[in-house]
């Protein structure tokens, strides 16, 4: 879901109100709120404001940094309302017209484990993992395209890391791995700012068992 060239965030076009930062975790527990996520656009809209997460968010300045038409955005951004992942953070009046601001419902998501079993659950998570992995694809080969990944580069930022493997692990071990990855991806760990020296990087994390475990035994 993350950008692949320098993002520049658009300068607030009023004094910035710091919002308190919203709860660490929402648990999508209605199978609507996890199709509404089986979408790339609202995906990048999610990570977008997940990075400013206690800025209240135009659709203009969304607008701005996705480059996408506010017509578009309007539709989007407000079934992400209707489904509980965005909040309407503040309203004003500007030339005549009520304009809303958005803010992130939770710095990251959870889907509860029931949604996920049946057929329409396995389906809404076939779903999310094409588009998933539909733009990360995209965004990698873009980046290629335009030299931002350089393959004969091995400076850091400018090579693909890539790597796929199967752990033997006992439960201690998922244990501790599980909590490395989750402090690694914590909101803010890794976040530079908005410094004309920041480049935009993808990161995809995938931590599952696999389900024949014969396939890996010798």
């Amino acid at each position: 879901m993350n950008a692949v060239t320098p993002v520049n965030m658009p300068a607030p076009e009023t004094p910035e109100k710091v919002l308190p930062a919203p709860p660490p975790e929402l648990v999508i527990t209605d199978p609507e709120q996890l199709k509404a996520l089986g979408d790339a656009l609202r995906l990048e809209l999610l990570e977008v404001m997940g990075r400013r997460a206690r800025h209240a968010w135009s659709v203009k300045e969304l607008a701005e940094v996705t480059g996408q038409p506010k017509t578009k955005l309007y539709h989007h951004v407000n079934l992400l309302e209707a489904r509980g992942l965005l909040r309407v953070a503040s309203t004003q009046l500007v030339s005549g017209i009520v304009e809303r601001r958005y803010q992130v419902a939770a710095q990251t998501f959870r889907v509860k484990r029931s949604l996920l079993t049946g057929t329409d659950g396995q389906a809404a998570i076939g779903q999310l993992l094409d588009v998933t992995l539909d733009d990360t694809r995209s965004q990698i080969m873009a980046s290629v395209a335009s030299g931002r990944i350089d393959p004969s580069d091995e400076r850091p930022g400018h090579r693909l890391l890539i790597a796929r493997n199967r752990l033997r692990l006992r439960p201690n071990q998922v244990e501790a791995l599980t909590a490395r990855l989750e402090e690694l991806l914590a909101e803010g760990a890794w976040d530079g700012g908005d410094g004309p020296d920041t480049v935009t990087h993808g990161l995809l994390v995938a931590f599952y068992p696999v389900a024949d475990e014969r396939s890996s035994e010798p």
